[in-house]
């Protein structure tokens, strides 16, 4: 199984701030298992750690995106 190990936002690891519009996602993933890779992504951006579930997200949800892609993803929310 993979999961996410490390989160970036254009590529800092822990921005304080951003005047970027439109920052760029990437992720680390990391599995114990060999030859794994990542089928799909959901992202979720909330207000509250209790927003952060698939239908409640209030500032952005993406849905299950078809893709490899783990880095420089758009960021589309409000």
């Amino acid at each position: 199984m993979l999961s996410v190990s490390r989160l970036f936002i254009n590529d800092d690891p822990a921005p304080l701030g951003l005047d970027d519009a439109a920052p760029a996602l990437t992720w680390w993933l990391h599995s114990e298992q060999r030859s794994q890779r990542q089928a799909a992504y959901h992202v979720l951006v909330a207000t509250s750690p209790d927003l952060l579930e698939p239908g409640k997200a209030d500032v952005w949800d993406t849905g299950r995106v078809e893709s490899d892609r783990s880095t420089y993803v758009p960021y589309e929310g409000k």
